[in-house]
């Protein structure tokens, strides 16, 4: 291991630390890691702070602005009614309800949907308080559940890769898209399983209202947009996501597209010039854009290529087919994770557990499919824009994200696991 990567992980459990410490403001950390990148000479000023001009960051901006508006909808207003209603209920019915409406609205936009994700994630936390199903209770399975679709026939991106590596590694057996689906199932149903058994054991503590009063929902909040405007927001947001949604294919204009619905927004007066710019440099921003920099800087070092190697030389031949995808999982999701390159992990690992399963007679197609999905299972640590925008928005402490988080983490790894090894049996 060189120097540079020494410092670069030295400087990367320092932000983590300070994140989870919570002692300074939301966002802060990455900026100050970044700039102990440049200070000692692992990045320059334009690297450490790309991620200030990452298309991604740029869109997720432009997003909680077009949310903004969105708040001021009649539509927003019902949606928001409907789910305090079944907030208000309570108990553990309501609660995976709740999560099952969220997994199946995720079945439309895919694994992994920025725009979901930040829609979902600020509607939740507007939420009044309600003693018998806090907002804190459900926001963050809530949260985490824009990222598991019920119904998981959208994998485009992840199936296409998976067909990627599989031949870029010459493995010519076909993976048809149902069985790739039913290993989504799998990894779906661990999670789902995790938030029943965390049902008792999430905080209860207001995360809007600081004296925890439990609002009504017959205080309706005005919708003091006119008809005319509510339907340009509708169209601009529609507009937004199907550009994001056709990226792939269109390159960066497809982020643009969201740029001119913010700009829509601003000329027709639903949001002004202030709100807007406070839209755009919400805390969540700063810390999404500055752990990018030091993402770039880990997968740099070549860290990341180190520690699949070296792993994959200590398993040796003795190894169960379980334990080798286990393990495989675990480091994709970790490095993920760390670098914040969920493509680029992939395919630096995946080969190697191809070639791996290749050489010991397990079927390669099973390993290939798991490692490819487990590259979406991180979130055990805020540093990515999911876990970040669910430890801010939710007010949690340390304890209680990571109570949630690492439990999950395992479970939907196993289930990965499992549902891999009995779609592809060896």
């Amino acid at each position: 291991m060189t120097l540079s990567m020494i410092i670069t992980l030295g400087i990367t459990a320092l932000m983590i630390i300070l994140i989870m410490m919570d002692k300074l403001p939301f966002g802060a950390p990455p900026l100050l890691a970044c700039l102990l990148l440049v200070i000692f000479g692992i990045t320059d000023i334009p690297h450490a702070f790309a991620g200030f001009a990452n298309s991604t960051i740029v869109m997720l901006a432009e997003f909680m602005a077009i949310i903004a508006a969105l708040q001021k909808t009649s539509m927003i207003v019902k949606f928001k009614e409907v789910m305090f209603n079944l907030a208000s209920k309570g108990g553990l019915r309501a609660y995976i309800l709740i999560i099952l409406i969220v997994m199946l609205f995720c079945s439309l936009f895919g694994t992994g949907s920025t725009a979901f994700y930040v829609l979902t994630i600020g509607i939740l936390s507007t939420l009044p308080y309600n003693k018998k199903l806090p907002p804190s209770k459900i926001l963050m399975p809530a949260g985490f559940a824009a990222n598991h679709p019920l119904l998981p026939f959208n994998t485009a991106l992840q199936y296409g890769i998976l067909l990627a590596v599989l031949k870029s590694a010459g493995v010519t057996d076909h993976v048809s898209v149902v069985k790739f689906v039913v290993i989504n199932v799998f990894l779906s149903a661990g999670f789902l399983l995790n938030c029943v058994l965390q049902y008792k054991f999430m905080p209860d503590h207001p995360i809007n209202n600081p004296k925890g009063e439990t609002s009504s929902v017959s205080s309706k909040p005005d919708v003091k947009l006119p008809k005319w405007k509510e339907n340009i927001v509708y169209i601009v947001f529609i507009g937004a996501v199907i550009g994001m949604l056709f990226q792939g294919q269109i390159g960066d204009a497809g982020y643009a597209i969201a740029g001119l619905a913010v700009g829509v927004i601003l000329v027709i007066g639903v949001l002004n010039f202030d709100e807007i710019r406070d839209a755009l440099a919400a805390p969540i921003i700063l810390m999404s854009a500055g752990v990018i920099g030091v993402a770039n800087a880990l997968g740099s070092t070549g860290l990341t290529k180190l520690v699949g190697d070296t792993v994959a030389g200590m398993l040796g031949t003795n190894i169960s087919e379980f334990a080798l995808v286990f393990i495989f999982c675990i480091l994709t999701s970790l490095l993920a994770t760390l670098t914040g390159t969920n493509i680029g992990t992939v395919y630096v690992f995946a080969p190697l557990v191809i070639a791996t399963s290749v050489s010991l007679g397990f079927d390669p197609r099973a390993a290939a499919s798991a490692v490819v999905l487990s590259a979406w299972c991180g979130h055990f640590l805020p540093i990515d824009g999911m876990p970040a925008m669910i430890l801010g928005a939710g007010k949690y402490s340390a304890k209680e994200f990571w109570i949630f988080t690492i439990p999950q983490y395992f479970i939907r790894l196993l289930f990965l696991t499992v549902g891999s090894l009995l779609v592809f049996p060896s």
